[in-house]
């Protein structure tokens, strides 16, 4: 009996044993369907025992599969001696990974009391799939588990992909204590190069490229990537050159290269390299494609997109290139072909075909997009904005406002019809809008200055320019919610304010420059440009008050700023203009002789440059005789 015992068991034992390794033979031969099918009916049907090896291999094939429900049966099914297994922890990890569920994975590796190498590289993995990159990155801060190269190569990739300083001075640090050995990996070597051209660092990235003593084509590839990324595309294209049987991925690098360099030299060297090729997929036909029309070469870009596999995104392009041809009665004729080959029009392609239609500009090219939008079931808000622009560029007043009345209204639609009003000289219907997006929580964004200017200068063609200070000041107010103090939208404002009030209230004007003076010698980069325009500004306006002495030391100001920079000619006629500005606050101010002085230093520029008949010449030269009359 017990012999008999004792052979049962055995037989029983090798029975499993089989299964788990007739399953694992599967999965080498990719055949995970039969894998899980096998074990339902053995384990689940037949209620025969399971082992560490046939959980691994079920849960490796859910893995492959996507086949999540099917897993989390398995896991939630688990004996606690089961859940202690290692592998089965790791195969765990990785099944909620790809599925989205990080939270679960996390759980599973830090409940873990038999942490692994392996384990915690596919929970960093997992996570940076899923978007979690600061989380892995502290993960790897507070970890105490031995790590591997390959723990190392995905940390390079963790830094790259956050791309900030910060990190990125991590990983550098991190490379440079990293084990020597580990150069030897060109998995590692190839992941640290792509961090070093993310943060710029060239020199070091083509140093460890040059290690490199067998280089594969990944290795190739992501060098090439790096030059793109950093502006660099002949050095991408040179190395292209070097390379004797590029791939498919290789050949896309270098086509990008070529689009980004947009030179003749580089488009005929595509050319060459796209005539000579054997096999040319979809995929390469849709970069040479994307070249041409980056290199604005409308001819290839057209003979091309009729011999390609034409999907929706092929004709989105050239759809695309047409309008910016300005070309709109090319893109409908695309519109109607796409149609012809039961491609149904996506948001993008739509958006393209209202905004040629726009570009056509007359209300008889209205009737076409009309009645392709209302026969649209889902209209969004990009479509209705689209079609808001068309009616406005083709005139029709009329249907825009019907359709900003239907819409769902942000500052961008405000703005648009604010203008319009303003085009068509219906001040009050622009102050009726305002009025009805002032009480809204309004964004800092372009739109929102353009609001504000429109409405300023309705007022100040109403002659209400009492009001306009109050509307900055309430602008001002909304935009310092979200905006710092020396952000170039709130400069903007104050100075196209002070510009609107130059000629009805000139002492305003100065006070808004003066604010916008004080905010550009707080901020940190030095803009030369505005500080020298708010300079002459601000002399030519106090002069207009009376107020001399502060109008010459500005003009001062702006003549030795414009002195730093009077190297080409353009320069040096400002700078005569500023020795004029200065010589007639002089002849004002009735110090004939200083005038004088500045005059004819003035003139001497001027007739180095202009003939004798000029305009400038002769204000001068006016200017020297009453000074002079006055002297002698």
């Amino acid at each position: 009996m017990i012999l008999y015992i004792r052979f049962f068991s055995r037989r029983f034992q090798s029975t499993i044993l089989d299964l788990g390794s007739q399953m694992k033979r599967l999965n080498d031969n990719q055949q995970y369907r039969e894998t899980i099918i096998l074990y339902k009916d053995q384990i689940k049907k037949q209620k025969k025992q399971s082992t560490s090896l046939i959980i691994n291999q079920v849960l490796k094939a859910c893995i492959e599969l996507d086949d999540i429900k099917c897993g989390k049966d398995i896991h939630k099914n688990l004996s606690s001696y089961m859940l202690k297994n290692q592998f089965i922890e790791n195969n765990l990890i990785r099944l909620y990974m790809k599925c989205g569920d990080y939270e679960k994975s996390k759980q599973i590796f830090l409940n873990s009391k038999n942490k692994t190498t392996p384990m915690f590289n596919n929970i960093l993995n997992g996570l940076v799939d899923n978007n979690q990159c600061n989380e892995a990155l502290n993960l790897f801060k507070n970890n105490n588990i031995p790590t591997n190269e390959y723990t190392f190569s995905i940390l390079f990739k963790i830094c790259s992909q956050i791309n900030d300083r910060y990190s990125l001075q991590f990983g550098k640090e991190a490379f440079n204590q990293m084990p020597k050995n580990y150069h030897n990996s060109i998995v590692v070597i190839t992941s640290a190069l792509h961090m070093f051209t993310k943060c710029g660092d060239i020199y070091k990235a083509e140093q460890l490229f040059n290690e490199i003593k067998k280089k594969n084509l990944i290795v190739y590839g992501a060098m090439m990537n790096g030059y793109l990324e950093n502006n660099m595309e002949q050095r991408a294209i040179d190395l292209y050159l070097q390379i004797e049987k590029p791939n498919e991925i290789i050949l896309n690098i270098f086509f990008n290269a070529c689009a980004q360099l947009k030179t003749k030299n580089a488009l005929n060297l595509a050319k060459n390299v796209f005539d000579e090729l054997v096999i040319k997929s979809n995929d390469l036909l849709y970069s040479v494609l994307n070249m041409f029309i980056k290199c604005d070469d409308l001819e290839n870009a057209q003979i091309l997109f009729d011999r390609m596999k034409r999907d929706i995104i092929a004709y989105g392009s050239m759809m695309k290139f047409y309008n910016i041809k300005n070309q709109p009665l090319k893109t409908l004729e695309l519109y109607e072909k796409l149609k012809e080959e039961n491609f149904k029009p996506d948001k993008i392609i739509l958006n393209l075909f209202f905004n040629a239609c726009a570009q056509l500009k007359t209300k008889n090219a209205l009737n076409l997009p009309k009645n392709v939008f209302d026969q649209l079931i889902i209209k969004s808000n990009d479509l209705l904005y689209s079609v808001l622009n068309m009616f406005i560029k083709c005139d029709d007043l009329k249907n825009a406002e019907i359709l900003f009345d239907r819409i769902d209204r942000d500052i961008i639609a405000y703005g648009s019809m604010m203008k319009f009003y303003n085009i068509k000289n219906q001040p009050l219907k622009t102050l009726e809008l305002y009025q009805k997006l002032k009480d809204e929580n309004l964004k800092p964004t372009p739109q929102l200055i353009t609001s504000l200017d429109a409405i300023m200068r309705v007022q100040t063609k109403m002659n209400q320019t009492a009001n306009i200070s109050a509307l900055l000041s309430e602008y001002q107010q909304k935009l310092s919610k979200t905006l710092d103090y020396h952000h170039p939208s709130l400069v903007h404002i104050i100075t196209m304010t002070a510009s609107l009030l130059e000629s009805s209230e000139p002492v305003e004007a100065i006070r808004l420059y003066d604010q916008v003076f004080e905010i550009s010698q707080k901020s940190k980069q030095s803009n030369y440009s505005l500080t020298l325009k708010l300079h002459r500004k601000l002399a030519e306006l106090n002069r207009k008050i009376g107020n001399l002495i502060e109008a010459l030391d500005h003009a001062f100001q702006a003549l030795k700023i414009q002195q730093q920079f009077s190297l080409e000619q353009g320069n040096r006629l400002l700078e005569a203009d500023d020795l004029h500005t200065i010589g007639s606050i002089y002849l004002e101010m009735k110090l004939f002789i200083d005038a004088l002085q500045y005059l004819i230093k003035s003139l001497t520029i001027y007739q180095a440059v202009y003939a004798s008949d000029h305009p400038s010449i002769q204000a001068v030269l006016i200017n020297i005789a009453q000074a002079a009359n006055q002297t002698f």
